[in-house]
């Protein structure tokens, strides 16, 4: 394993990070040898060592895959020298071969690669190995699964002294009634060497949309810069090139998503509000932006325009928009702001960079019906699921089963220290504030109580 740069150099370097993204790259999946490969006509059982929970006709364990009450131990043992090349090549989104034994449960023959933006190219420019990954068990084997997925992301905690921030914000999410990816702890381990502690990710793929809709067989998109922005470029599916269609790829003319955005962005003001709730899921969409809002999670939707989903939910017969990607929650995501800017982000325009280009928020704000259900889901979830007691709580709970292996963790991104004092108070790493989670819930909590009409 390629050594590490000293903690110093790492954390000044995080400090320094630019609050810009880097697109993915992408590149060809690397097969295994042929003759090692199982017959990929005969549907695999993923349980190797014969466990039924790890069959490819069950249904997703989600306890199992995702437990916030203890860490799972997690074994990837790469083919050859299947891990070198990935940190040869850290920005392709390269697969190759490895085993995969997941809380004892060993699946041969998956697919893993590196993911992330800024934190693969800021650790490629460092010579880190603390990526996060991706696994995937039937790339090479058709239909094997992990405990009924095919899919988990491992996230690296890039940018968060505590760790908690991601897992925090996506239970807020789903405390406040919108889908959300469900997360656990895992500790890596790779070809026996400890990579550290990480945060595993439910993939937003078929089996989530089956979790929460009733109907799992719409358009699901994951919006990238600068099309994440949803502005209208016309009626030609192909002027969207980054809103990624991630189901339904060979049979998806993309018209829902025309439609959907044609009626966003070429409704009369006066007709919005009945043609915009045709087409969105207005309710869910007023209680996604309170969150966002009162979180600051300004690297998303209302920031960039990216780290979110659109789901077609065809038996609504509207969209709904899903929250990814929340390490940068809490604050810690500037958009160039001051830590006071941050505390005192304005609840009437939750956008960070211009206004006018955020044309979702923009025009759902702009109807009154629309601006009152918002400020009501802001006072509800300040109360609720965003409420100072329940974050107090859930972080006490949370850091007892992560403290444990904070010390023994060799390429976390920031010591020990800035783990324990982060869950509660401010913390200043280089030349910006890292918030502490709990002071900085209820700092946004009584700024809201203050502001609101």
């Amino acid at each position: 394993m390629r050594s590490r740069k000293s903690l110093s150099v790492l954390v000044a370097a995080l400090a320094a990070c630019s609050e810009s993204t880097a697109p993915e790259a992408t590149g060809d999946a690397a097969s295994p040898d042929a003759s090692a490969a199982p017959d990929a006509a005969v549907l695999p059982d993923a349980a190797t060592e014969g466990d039924p929970d790890a069959g490819a006709d069950d249904a997703p364990d989600y306890d199992r895959l995702f437990p916030l009450d203890r860490v799972v131990d997690v074994e990837i043992d790469f083919d050859g020298d299947g891990w070198s090349t990935l940190l040869e090549t850290p920005l392709e989104d390269i697969y190759v071969p490895a085993t995969i034994v997941f809380d004892g449960i060993t699946v041969e023959d998956v697919a893993v690669r590196l993911k992330g933006n800024s934190s693969r190219w800021q650790l490629e420019r460092q010579g880190g190995t603390r990526y996060s990954l991706k696994v995937d068990t039937d790339e090479y084997v058709e239909g094997q699964r992990l405990l009924g997925v095919d899919k988990i992301n491992f996230n690296n905690g890039f940018n968060d002294p505590t760790q908690l921030r991601e897992v925090l914000a996506s239970e807020m999410f789903a405390n406040a009634g919108i889908p959300s990816p469900q997360m656990g702890f895992a500790r890596i381990t790779i070809d026996g060497e400890l990579l550290g502690t990480y945060v595993s990710v439910e993939q937003v793929d078929r089996d989530f949309l089956r979790r929460h809709f009733a109907d799992d067989n719409g358009d699901l998109y994951k919006p990238e810069m600068p099309d994440g922005y949803l502005e209208w470029r016309g009626p030609d599916i192909s002027a969207y090139p980054e809103i990624g269609l991630k189901t339904n790829e060979d049979t998806s003319d993309g018209s829902a998503l025309i439609h959907f955005l044609d009626v966003l962005n070429n409704t009369a003001d006066d007709d919005l509000e009945s043609e915009l709730s045709a087409v969105l899921d207005v309710d869910r969409f007023v209680r996604f932006l309170a969150m966002l809002a009162l979180q600051v999670y300004l690297d998303s939707l209302v920031g960039p325009g990216h780290n979110y989903y659109l789901y077609e939910d065809r038996d609504a017969g509207r969209f709904v928009v899903i929250p990814w990607d929340m390490n940068g929650s809490f604050g810690w995501f500037n958009c160039g702001m001051r830590a006071e800017e941050l505390l005192d982000f304005p609840f009437e325009r939750p956008t960070c960079r211009p206004y006018e280009q955020k044309v979702l928020v923009r025009r759902v704000l702009s109807v009154p019906s629309f601006l009152a259900a918002y400020e009501d889901a802001l006072a509800e979830l300040a109360d609720g699921a965003f409420s100072p007691d329940w974050m107090a709580d859930r972080v006490t709970e949370l850091a007892a089963v992560l403290r444990p292996y904070v010390e023994e963790d060799p390429t976390r991104f920031f010591p020990p220290e800035l783990f324990e004092g982060g869950l509660y108070d401010d913390q200043v790493i280089g030349d910006r504030t890292s918030f502490g989670l709990t002071s900085f819930v209820d700092r946004r909590a009584t700024t809201l109580l203050e502001e609101l009409p």
